[in-house]
């Protein structure tokens, strides 16, 4: 047998996601406007009837909460970063409330004004955060700390052999 990917486990940062917490607060969520109120109640119609949720939602920043490495989450290459760098990651509303991932309901709100006004929250969010490292020496000292701690003599090791060439001949190799 031969491991021809992997994706390691994502070392959660408390420095970052405190920080970038209060900057997606500050951004705050947004209103649905009367168009987007018209199209969510129409499309939670195809929800099943226990999963349609409060259209306010979408204003609404939910707190907080400490990082769990054993949450359910898709697979992710951002894992094998964060044992290099200080990583966060966050949630941003693109979908209609109750929308489940994968499916075409969330197609549907992500790809119109609703998805687009969670993006903005989320680059704003994002752009907040990188200027308060650029500004802030302390945050980033911070954050190195977090992650020297976590790590705590952890080194990060590629199960994936050095110099492997890929063996799917999807890049005509």
């Amino acid at each position: 047998m031969r491991n021809i990917g992997s994706d390691a486990n994502i070392i959660g940062n408390d420095a970052l996601a405190i920080e970038a917490q209060k900057n997606l607060e500050e951004v705050g969520g947004f209103t649905l406007n009367a168009s987007q109120k018209e199209f969510t109640l129409t499309l939670q119609e195809t929800l099943p009837s226990d999963t349609a949720m409060n259209l306010g939602l979408t204003q609404t920043v939910q707190p907080l909460r400490p990082f769990d490495p054993n949450a359910p989450m898709a697979s992710t290459d951002v894992g094998d970063v964060s044992w290099t760098v200080p990583t966060i990651g966050f949630g941003a509303a693109t979908f209609i409330p109750g929308v489940a991932a994968h499916t075409w309901q969330a197609t549907a709100s992500a790809g119109m004004s609703i998805g687009q006004a969670g993006m903005v929250i989320a680059a704003k969010t994002l752009a907040l955060t990188a200027a308060d490292l650029l500004t802030e020496p302390q945050l980033v000292l911070a954050a190195k700390a977090d992650l020297a701690k976590k790590l705590a003599g952890k080194t990060y090791e590629s199960p994936i052999p050095a110099g492997q060439k890929p063996i799917l001949g999807y890049r005509g190799e």
